[in-house]
Order: C-alpha cells, then structure tokens, then sequence
C-alpha cells in the first residue's frame, strides 16, 4: 500500500480510513485508486517534512545535515516496507507531468474511484504516475544491547498531554544518549535522552506493581484514542495555505486550541539550535471543517483558488439500527454513499496532480459512508445484540414495550453477556450508563474527548458530521473544547444528551486500588466516571448555549382530573421562574390551549398511561390536543407513581430545597385550597428536574407565580390582565407568525430591547395586556417622559454592555451548589476553576455596571412619572458594594484567582507550602555538600555539569549533550519532599476553589435583592422600546363606561407603510355590534386587525398607530379568522370553527372585544346563514363591543337598529372591473363581486362567464 502524509515534529499520529483497497478493474487502469491515498499510522519516530519534488527544501529544519532516507511515493510505484529502507536516500520519483491524463483529469473521471475490499492496488502505468508526498525520517541509531540501560522501566514526559508515559528500555546506542521505547500501549519511540525529559524507574519496586501498570495503560488509552483521529493531508505548502484562506477565521480558532468544531491544533517547537529547553512535542487533533480534518497551522495565508476546498460529508441516514424504537431517541445507520454521487459536486476546474489527491481523499470519506469503511455496523449490531432486537427489548424491571409500565429509558443487558461477549471494562462501563439511559445518547468522557459508541455513534454522525474511527464498532468522538456546540445542536434536535465525566483521574484509580487491594478486595481497572448533566430542549442552561437566544424555553407538566380539571407547572430553568395553577377547563381545553399559546413551551412532561386511579394522569384528548397545538415541542412521559409523583409527595420533595424545609407562600396556597391537580403537576415538573440534575440549581433560586383558575395571570399588585386566547395569538400574529417566526408580528414592530429580560418582559406584557386604566396611565407618562427627555439612547447605549443578569443569577445559584459539569471531582483539562471566577466576576461587573446606570438615570433629573421614580428608589446595592471590599476584582481577573483573607483552609495549605520550601531548602543544602562545583535545582531536579561527581543514590533522570551539556538527578528523599509539596499544592487548589464558591454562595443569598434590580432595568428597557416606535402615533385616552367603546381618527396598521389607507372608526355606545360587509379582498380582515392591535397597544401603555384614540379598556379580545382544520384530532374545519366559537360565546362579557371573519361559510349556505344570524344576535344581547364580517347580505335584515352596518367601499367601472378604496362607508355593500375578484385572479374567460350566466339565473 502506498503511504500519503505529512511530516510533522514530535508524535506523528494518524487515522487512516481503514483498509481501504484499489480496484483491480480494467476501468480503472491509468486512474489512482482510493487506497493509494492512505496509509497506517506512522510510528512514534521524529519525522521531519520532507521537500516536494516542485519545491525546496526548507533550511529551517532541525538536523538538515544529519543522514535522512527519503520513501517517494507516487502512484504505480511500489511501497518499501521500512525495514528494507536503506540509510541512503532513495532517488525521487519524477514530478508529474502537468499535461498528462492524471494531471488534467476532470471531475467527470473521478466518478471512477471505486473499494475494492481484500484487493491489493493496481500498479498504475508510467504515463499516469503523480508524486503524493514524501515521508522522510531520521535514521534510528544502530542498536547495541547496552547491559545498564535494556530492560529498564522508564517514564517520558509527553508536553502535549503534560503527563508521564511508562514503557520499556528495549534497546540503546553504544553511546547510550538514545535509547528505544516499547510504550505500554503498543507504540515504539527512539527517545533522545538529553532533549526529553524522562525518568528511570526500573530500580523503584513501588512503580513496578501491578497497580503502577494498570495505572500506565489506563494513562495511554486516551492517548490511543487520539492517535485514531489524526488525519495526515498530503498538501504542499501553497496548497495548505490555500486551505486556510478558504476558512474563515472562526473556524480557523485563530485564538484557540481548537479550530472549527472538530479538535486539537498542531504545535510545533523546532529545537535546530540545540537550546537548553526541554523539547516540546505536541500532537496534532483532528480538525473537522466541513466533513473533512484539517490541521491549523501557524503561516500567514496566502492567496489561492478558492474553488477547491477539502470537506466530506457524512453519509444520508437510512433505516434505524435494529429497530430501536423510544420517544425520545432514533439511532440511525447513515448509509453508505456512492462515490459518483459525491463526485457531482467536485469542482469544475481541472485538476491537478497535488489538487486530484486531495479530492481523492474526500472521495474516500464520502464513499465509505463518512468513514465507515464498508463495514456492516448493522449485521454486526444484530449478530452481538440479539438483545436489542424489537422483540427483545426489556426495559430494567424485565417489562416490554407492550407493558403500559415499561420504562423506554432503561434496558435489559442479559446476565453473562459481558463475559459472554468478552466486553472489555470500559465498553462495560460505557453499557452500565448506556442501560440506565437507554432514551439518551451518552457523551461519554475519556481523557480529553466526548466518545460515542454504538447507536450513539450514528447520531454522532448523522447530525454532527463526525467520522467513524476505524474498528468493527461505531465509534465517533469530539474534543472537550467543542463539548458546548455539539452537545447543544443535539438537544436542539429532540434528542435527549446525558453527559458521562471522569471524576478520577488514573492517580486516584492507583491510589484507589492500592487501598481496595489491602483490604483484600478485587481491583478496578477504569477510572470512576458520573452522569453529571443532561441535556435537552428545555434543560439548556450553559451560557455558551444560551447567549444566542433571548426568549425562554419553558418545560410544562400537564396532569388532568375530573371535570376538567388541569394542573399545569411549568418552569423556564435559565431564568428560574414557575407558573402553577389548575384550571377550571372545558371539553375544548380552550384555557390550557390559550395558556401553552402564551409560554410556548419546548417540552411538555406528561404521565404515562397504565397507572392507579389515584396517579397523575391525562385523557387521550388531552394528548391529542397537546399534539395539535405544541406539534414542534419534545414530550417526555413518566411513569405515575415512580417518576410522575402526587401532590402529596410533591410537596415532601419540594420542602427539602428550602430554607428549614419551609415552602414558600405560593405552594402554601396552594396546598391549602387542596389544589391537588396543581401540585401532582408540580410533581412532574420537580421529579424532571430531579432527573435532569437541575433540581438544586433550580429549585432553590424560582420565582413562584400562581395561575388561577380562569388562566388570567395576575400583574403586579394582583391586578388582573386582559385574556388573550389562542386564537387571538395565533389570527393576530402578536408574537410569532403563521410561519413560526418573529418577523411581521406586533412583537418585532415594539421590540428595541437591548437587555434579554427587557425582551422576555415585553413579550409578557403584550401577552397579557392591563385593565386598570391608572396602571396603564403611569406607563404612558413615563413614556412620554423618556421620549421627551431623550434619554433613552442613552440608556439603551450603556444596556448593550451588560449580559443577560436575569439568566447569570440562576447560573450563579447552579456555581454556588457545584451542578453540571462544576460539579467538584469532575475531571476536566480545561479551566473550570478559571471558568467559574470569570462567569463570577462578569456578573458582578454587569450589576455594577447597571449601578452606575441607574443610579446616573435616576440623577439626571427630576422625574415626574410616579412609575420611574418608584423604580428608580426601589434598589439596594450593599451587598454588591460589599464584594468589592471582598476582594480586589481586577487582581483577581488577572492572575485567574481569588486569594482569600481570613479563610483558615487557604493559611493551612499556604503554610504546608512554605513548610515543604523550607524543607527542600534544608535537603539542598546538605546534598550540595556533597557535590563538587556548582549545582542548581530546577523545581523538580537537581541539575549539575556532566562530568561532576554525584553521589551514588543520585538517580539519573534527564541530560542535555553538547555546549553546556548538563545532568538532572533525583532521589527518593527529595520525590517525597516533591510528593508532599504536590499535596499541599493540591490542598491550596481546593481552598481556592471552596473560598470562591462561599463567595458565590454569599452573593446568592441575596439573590432578591438582584433579581429587583434585574427587573427595574428591564421594566425601564420595555419603557425606552415603547418610546421609540413609528413616528405620529399617538397616546390614546381611556374613559370608564358601562358599555365598551372604541374610537379612532385615521387609524393605521403598527406594520403599515406610506401608502396604507388609514380610516376613521366609532364603534361603542348605543350601538355596539358592526356588520361588516364588503368584496373579496376589500380589507375587511384587516381593519378588524387594527381595531384589536390598537386595543392590545393602547393597554399596554404603547401609543397607537392613529391621529387620535379613546377608548374603554377590554378585559379579553376574541378572534376566529380563517380556516383551518384539525387533523391531530378528527376535528372538520366547521367542526373547528364551532369549537372556536363557543369558546368566545361561554367566555365573553360586555368588556369583552369579540371579532369574527366570515363565520358561517364552512357549511351549507342556508345552515351557516342560520347559524351566522343567531350569533350575531346573542353577541348583540350580551353587548360585547363587536365586529362580525360577511358574505351573507341576509344577515342585515336581519339587524335590527342596535346593529351599526358598514361596508369596505369600491367602485366597479363599465368593464366590471372592481377597484378597492380600502375605506369604510356606512350600508351595506350590494355584492361581494367574487366574480370580478375572480377575473383578478385570472381565471379562465369559460369560467366566468358560466359564473355570471348562473348568477343572473338565481337572480
């Protein structure tokens, strides 16, 4: 097989995509084949770049004089095993010739790459010969069996993974400076003595035992992982600089470790000079970009063709593996894709030698379905698992999915199938979690990446683009850095993520099983690992997968009784806030729809059938309507009893997050009106945050808010806000369109929010509008007031640097009790200390911030609104001036630590450090008097001249040869000194960590006092939005009546433009009922938009889009426009609009607003006539203020004079062509003119005319 890679310093580590063989088919004679493209990984050996034959070599490379062999691989011609390569360098293989067939080959011929399985390549003619790379590398040194050093236990400190890896000496140069490593886990390195740093640990019986080799192997598994993933990219200079500039620089990382979405840069430290450092050899991550790994490098780029980029993608998911079936998650097997259907979207400019073998590459990955290799992952699923075949599966009590009871969540692993299948410790680790989590996909940690293995991998695949590593077993994974982007895009997804992380490292696994062996019992060979979170649609709550989105993503619970009766609970875990209630529903459920219509929750937690008479539970038309009216949201299901609790236990529960278990006033209320629907709801929803592990992050921090039993939420000082049902929202697109999306809706038109919760604020406030006319009215003051005084640019100017505070309380109460990842022992190579401070310390610069904002508004001058000087007084900053004294902020964000004062565990442990200092001092001292000449120690070794005499304890650890050549020594003495030091340093890390939590801790005891100031800013953000919108409107006037009244002086649309046609309306009083009548098209759904939209403005203290307004403020506004059916339910159009109906008929009082488009047209005519009319006239007894329009011109005579009658006004010329005026004229309109409207639409002339021929008949 022929071998394409490129040369790095340091480890050289490679994934290649399997045994990938040529085809020996006549078609493909003078093409290159697949597998002349990869090659195993190389060994452990200092490779150096080696030059192309079309450029030079590079004059920076260390050892440029030294003795090289040189391995040219080209296509046709035959690889050298490299034990048959001479010390001499081989004679290059000729350039390719840029006019040949390969060299100029098309896209169109790539369509010919072919597998081959078990076939070796074809040798490809002369003719056809392209140069991939040369690999060039260092002789090793002629070995000699040296009787001190052979056979000796050595450790080699690797810089990339700064840890030790043990192996054996095998073998050593006469001089004894190199010697040979045989890794523990396989590898074999020649070690260069004097430039790694290392240690001989042969004569120490300790690191000899067996506990010592475990720990060795566990360290390596890690390692052995990433060396899978790296994949080596035959590329030019020029070509790689190509590469970078058709990245952009996010996904370059151009500040980080990692770059794009998929793993480690490369890091290279030449040591040419031969300096006194010891020398760096970093390993090179995969970097997933488009399908493709990649490796960043550290040139400038340069200008290239942009039309060639290296990306496969993942192949197209096909029937699910072995027909896992469960509500939350799908594992599929992608499907293997053809490589002439990748190759359609190859680039359309010739190709050449260099450009061919970087497509061939991303036609490899495509055409073994994103890395799969040809394998049967499905065959080998259904051969090793017969357990998880559908008739198999059993949940963890035994039960299939028949079984109302069964549990999708866990999973029957037979007893024996471990030793069985041989299933090695850490596969049975990774099915322990996997079984008790059987409706999640696992990212499972080990060392610094997330696993996937199994049906896990396929989703890994499928919907994050990774590639399989190579193996009989799927088997995909991401770097710890991309754990935030990954994870989220999952969740997002519907798929429930449960997080696995070590929280032991392979020391304490040593540690650990050296106690569990003196105590005679049996010894571990994987480190301890804990589900520390999981994931899904509404339990995201990191920042990295928040800040992108302002809205909440509330999770509701549903639990039903008799007589209508729901309890919902419902909780958004990034804000902390709670709705419970039960509701006195009706058969429609118009109250729960009306109430999901306003949160919109992206979870839904309901019980499962099967359960008691006295569990939790919820109608099958209950279902359906969640199905129908929440289509895009995630519906988990818990067993009642078991997972879905009673109020009873619900309350137990709940007590035990609090203060002296004392529950608040609000579940104290609603204990005590035996709401007990309500709390087996609150059940739900604390039973899945249990599960979810965000119970104490949660729970502890919530804002409480009560729904009673007409589902109108309560405002501030228990007013009462007009009801909004889920017709309105949905008719009037207030805050999300027909389309799912914000643009075009009232919300978008008011929303110059600058803060996340002045934005969720707002939404609130459109969604339940007031009622009381003073509340409204100390909103329009304050503003007018802002407006006036110019000072909302200023205040939205210094708002935009704030974070969203309302979301970094919660994440600050989370921090205060260690939940997620932070969670104390989780193993993490990032900062998580680091991390913590910094997500501290931008919470206390936000509300210090927002001090000095407020505190300069309230300065600036004498505010007349009773509303913003309330707001403004209202703040308590002591507490926040008290951290400040607490410790120094800007030392502390600088040198990445809070040094505690006064806190006993930090003088403990600062103490022991100097104690050890002192400790090593006095050891140096006397071992210097021993030594002739002068020594020094570097922190962990003692370092003298070469030839200096040492006494004969000193042990040999490391070397530097040549100018200034110098010896480093330890002994056992000065290893337990070391050792001591290390725990002290140890001990000083978790006082820091501690001492930073009790501060974190202290600063959520006051979480009220900051959540006040979160909603002062928030309230004064709505204020400046309001203050801000379209030019000319104006402030509308309430006056208290007994009948509802609604007038307007040119009254427009919050969305219209210039030439929109604006109308005078007066609709109330004596007469509060308007038949509208009109043509097709005429703007009769529009003008009724207008009327409720000026309403829902006016009562929420926003202007109105009019040149004057007055009216009597609504207690609920309903709407039934168009028509629509319900297939989720069985339910007809007519059926749906009948429901809708006698929603507003049960519900509607005489302060109700009541609009109704067209109603009657879903049945016959002589049935909806009937029908039409009898509404019409029970709306006009009940004095609702209302606008019914039609088509029926029967219905006004029916009208009696109670009735105002208006039509849209047109004019119809000699042609009967009909032109809109868009103005409303009092009467009755002669025609709806379908016909004229009709020829509008183009129908054709045969049509019409019959149309008109059977008019004038019934005529």
């Amino acid at each position: 097989r022929a071998r394409a890679t490129i040369a790095k310093k340091g480890k050289g580590r490679a994934a290649s995509g399997g045994k990938a063989e040529g085809s020996s088919s006549d078609a493909m004679a003078g093409q290159p084949t697949i597998a002349s493209f990869f090659a195993p990984a190389p060994g452990r050996d200092h490779r150096k770049e080696a030059p192309t034959p079309t450029t030079r070599p590079s004059s920076g490379n260390a050892g440029a004089n030294k003795a090289k062999r040189a391995v040219g691989i080209g296509i046709g011609l035959k690889a050298q095993a490299p034990s048959d390569v001479s010390g001499k360098k081989r004679k290059e293989a000729p350039k390719p010739n840029a006019k040949s067939a390969a060299g100029s080959a098309r896209p169109a011929e790539l369509k010919g790459f072919e597998l081959a399985a078990e076939k070796p390549a074809p040798e490809v003619p002369k003719a056809a010969e392209v140069v991939v790379v040369e690999e060039v590398a260092e002789d090793p040194p002629k070995t000699a069996a040296c009787k001190e050093l052979a056979g000796k236990r050595i450790r080699v400190w690797w810089s990339a993974e700064k840890e030790w890896f043990a192996g054996t000496v095998r073998a050593a140069s006469r001089a004894g400076d190199k010697v040979r490593v045989d890794y523990d886990d396989g590898d074999v390195e020649w070690v260069v003595l004097a430039k790694r740093k290392h240690e001989f640990v042969g004569e120490d019986p300790a690191l000899q035992t067996d506990e010592a080799l475990e720990e060795a192997k566990e360290k390596t598994k890690s390692r052995a992982s990433k060396r899978r993933r790296m994949t080596l990219i035959a590329e030019d200079d020029d070509d790689d600089d190509g590469m970078e500039d058709s990245l952009s620089e996010e996904d370059l990382g151009s500040d980080s470790d990692y770059s794009g979405d998929g793993g480690e840069g490369a890091s290279e430290d030449d040591d040419e000079d031969g300096d006194d450092d010891d020398e760096s050899m970093e390993e090179a991550e995969p970097v997933d970009v488009d399908g493709a790994r990649k490796q960043k490098r550290r040139a400038a780029p340069k200008k290239s063709n942009k039309g060639l980029r290296l990306g496969a993608s993942p192949g197209t998911p096909s029937q699910p593996i072995l027909s896992q079936q469960s509500n939350q998650t799908s594992a599929a097997v992608p499907a293997a894709s053809s490589p002439a259907a990748h190759a359609a979207h190859a680039p359309k400019s010739p190709l050449t030698g260099r450009e061919k073998a970087r497509a061939a590459k991303k036609l490899a990955a495509a055409a073994d379905g994103g890395g799969s290799g040809g394998r049967n992952f499905e065959e080998r699923a259904h051969q090793r698992f017969k357990f998880l075949r559908p008739e198999n599966i059993k949940d963890a009590s035994g039960r299939r999915k028949g079984d109302p009871l069964y549990d999708a969540s866990t999973l029957h692993i037979p007893a024996g199938w471990f030793k069985q299948e041989k299933v090695s410790p850490g596969q049975q680790q990774w099915w322990t979690f996997k079984s008790e989590n059987f409706d999640s996909v696992l990212l499972f940690k080990m060392g610094k990446f997330y696993e996937m293995y199994e049906m896990d991998a396929h989703v890994g695949v499928e919907h994050l683009g990774l590639l399989y590593m190579k193996g009989d077993q799927p088997h995909c994974g991401f770097p710890e850095k991309a754990y935030a982007s990954n994870a989220e895009k999952l969740a997002r997804k519907g798929f429930k993520v449960i997080v696995v992380e070590q929280t032991e490292t392979p020391e304490q696994l040593a540690e650990r099983n050296r106690k569990r062996k003196k105590a005679g019992m049996g010894v571990d060979k994987v480190v301890n690992r804990e589900k520390v979170a999981v994931l899904s649609p509404g339990t995201l709550f990191d920042y990295e997968m928040v800040r992108n989105t302002r809205g909440c993503s509330y999770i509701v619970a549903v639990a039903e009784g008799g007589d209508f009766q729901i309890g919902v609970s419902a909780v958004d875990v990034t804000t902390g806030k709670m709705i419970l209630g039960q509701l006195a529903d009706n058969a429609s459920r118009s109250k729960l729809t009306t109430f999901l219509a306003a949160i919109n929750p992206v979870e839904v937690v309901v019980p499962k059938g099967g359960g008691s008479e006295e569990d939790a539970s919820v109608t099958e038309d209950t279902r359906a309507m969640l199905c129908r009216a929440l289509p895009g949201a995630k519906l988990t299901e818990l067993i009642p009893g078991d997972q879905f609790w009673a109020g009873s236990r619900a309350l137990e529960e709940a007590s035990g997050y609090f203060e002296g278990g004392a529950l608040p006033e609000t579940l104290r209320e609603l204990r005590d009106k035996g709401a007990a629907i309500a709390l087996s709801a609150l059940g739900g929803i604390v039973s899945f945050l249990q599960r979810s592990l965000l119970d104490k992050a949660v729970l502890p921090v919530c804002q409480f808010e009560v729904l009673p039993e007409d589902g109108i939420p309560r405002l501030a000082d228990d007013e009462q806000g007009a009801r909004l049902d889920a017709s309105a929202l949905s008719n009037l697109e207030i805050v999300e369109n027909a389309e799912g999306s914000k643009e075009g809706t009232l919300l978008s038109q008011l929303d110059h929010c600058v803060s996340g919760p002045g934005h969720r604020l707002l939404r609130e406030w459109l969604l339940h509008p007031l009622r009381n006319v003073e509340s409204i009215v100390a909103r329009q003051r304050a503003v007018e007031e802002l407006r006036q005084s110019g000072l909302a640019d200023d205040f939205h100017a210094g708002l935009k640097g704030i974070p969203d505070l309302e979301r970094s309380l919660t994440r600050m109460a989370a921090s205060s009790v260690g939940s997620g990842r932070e969670r104390d022992g989780v193993v993490l190579y990032e900062d998580s200390c680091g991390r913590r401070l910094r997500a501290f310390l931008a919470t206390l610069r936000g509300f210090k911030k927002l001090q000095i904002l407020l505190v300069r508004l309230e300065s600036e001058r004498r505010w007349e609104s009773t509303l913003l000087a309330r707001l403004l007084s209202s703040l308590e900053w002591a507490e926040l001036e008290s951290l400040e004294t607490k410790f120094d902020w800007v030392k502390a964000e600088r040198d990445g630590q809070v040094t505690p004062v006064g806190f006993p565990q930090y003088d403990d442990a600062v103490a022991k450090i100097e104690e050890v200092g002192e400790e090593v001092q006095a050891y140096l001292d006397e071992v210097w008097s021993k030594v002739r000449g002068k020594g020094t120690f570097t922190g962990e070794e003692m370092e003298v001249a070469e030839k200096t005499d040492v006494p004969t304890d000193w042990e040999l650890t490391s070397q530097r040869k040549g100018k200034g050549a110098v010896r480093r020594y330890q002994t056992r003495e000065l290893r337990e000194i070391l050792q001591r030091r290390t725990m002290a340093e140890e001990q000083k890390e978790r006082a820091l960590r501690e001492y930073l939590r009790s501060l974190v801790a202290g600063f959520c005891r006051h979480h009220e006092n900051f959540q006040r100031a979160v909603e002062v800013s928030a309230q004064i953000d709505v204020l400046c939005s309001l203050s801000m919108v379209g030019d000319g409107w104006c402030q509308p006037n309430f006056v208290q009546a007994d009948r509802g009244t609604f007038r307007a002086k040119a009254l427009s649309h919050p969305n219209s433009g210039a030439d929109f046609v604006p109308n005078d309306l007066d609709l109330g009083g004596e007469k509060s009922f308007a038949l509208l009548t009109g043509p097709n098209m005429g703007g009769k759904s529009t003008i009724m938009r207008q009327v409720c939209l000026a309403t829902i403005l006016a009562q929420i203290g926003a202007p109105v889009p009019a040149r004057s307004c007055e009216l009597t403020p609504v207690d609920a506004i309903f709407v039934r426009m168009g028509a629509r059916d319900s297939i989720f339910t069985g339910q007809s159009t007519w059926n749906v609009e009948l429901s809708d109906c006698n929603s507003m008929l049960q519900q509607a009082t005489p302060h109700s607003l009541v609009v109704l488009d067209e109603f009657g047209r879903g049945t016959a005519t002589s049935d909806g006539i009937a029908l039409a009319a009898a509404v019409m006239r029970w709306l006009v007894n009940r004095r609702c203020l209302s606008l019914f329009s039609t088509h029926y011109h029967l219905l006004a005579q029916e009208a009696g004079e109670d009735v105002m009658l208006w039509h849209m006004a047109c004019e119809v010329d000699e042609k009967d062509d009909v032109t809109f005026l868009y103005k409303i004229r009092q009467g009755v309109c002669p025609s709806s003119y379908g016909v004229n409207v009709a020829r509008l639409a183009g129908l054709p002339a045969g049509v019409l005319n019959r149309a008109s021929e059977v008019i004038k008949m019934n005529e």
